[in-house]
């Protein structure tokens, strides 16, 4: 499909607990790289997701999203960046629009939202134009799991809601600068589509359904 891997000749066993996922594609901005994806711990851990039927999930959403944001971004509340947030019932109970959150030992362990592609980015409208495009939003693990299948089990649930409501495209884009941040979607089958350049190390990412 016009996709190929980079160093073909990598050896996974010299690495235990990583998997090679560098991935082209053609006019990609990002080359001559790779990506390595922590394969997750396995294990008897009991994770529980709700869903926006639970009027708990918004409350908890808020509390773990923006205390999250602050220690993994180092960023300050804005309403205007985390008005998704601060109206999350609003925004994540319509119908073609989700928020899960994973609880495990008595307390959140993560969260995933999902909505329809609405960013103003030229580029990036052009590429989705006829498309049906979901974007992930608020993908965000507790460190202490970011190593358990905390958020494959959220990222399965967020993928199933989108394919059932007719996604084509899941969209996402998150920052290099956090660490796991690019490697938790490129786990999931995410391949990154352009890189912003920018001070936040912004870089977009996509997955076909």
């Amino acid at each position: 499909q016009g996709r190929r891997l980079l160093y073909p000749a990598y050896d996974e066993r010299r690495l235990p607990g990583f998997s090679l996922q560098a991935v082209i594609e053609p006019k990609n901005e990002i080359v001559n790289s790779i990506i390595l994806a922590e394969k997750p711990l396995l294990g008897a851990l009991d994770v529980q997701v709700r869903d926006k039927h639970d009027a708990q999930v918004y409350k908890d959403f808020r509390s773990f999203t923006l205390q999250h944001i602050s220690e993994s971004y180092k960023m300050h509340y804005n309403p205007l960046w985390h008005h998704d947030i601060d109206q999350a019932e609003a925004v994540y109970s319509k119908p073609n629009s989700a928020v899960f959150v994973a609880y495990a030992g008595g307390e959140v362990v993560g969260t995933i939202a999902v909505r329809a592609f609405d960013l103003k980015n030229r580029e990036l409208q052009k590429r989705y134009a006829g498309k049906t495009v979901a974007a992930i939003w608020r993908y965000f693990i507790s460190p202490k799991y970011s190593h358990t299948t905390v958020g494959a089990v959220l990222h399965e649930h967020a993928q199933n809601f989108a394919h059932a409501n007719g996604y084509q495209v899941l969209y996402a884009h998150d920052q290099t600068f956090v660490s796991g941040a690019i490697r938790k979607y490129v786990s999931q089958g995410y391949v990154p589509v352009r890189d912003e350049h920018d001070q936040w190390g912004t870089i977009h990412l996509e997955k076909n359904l």
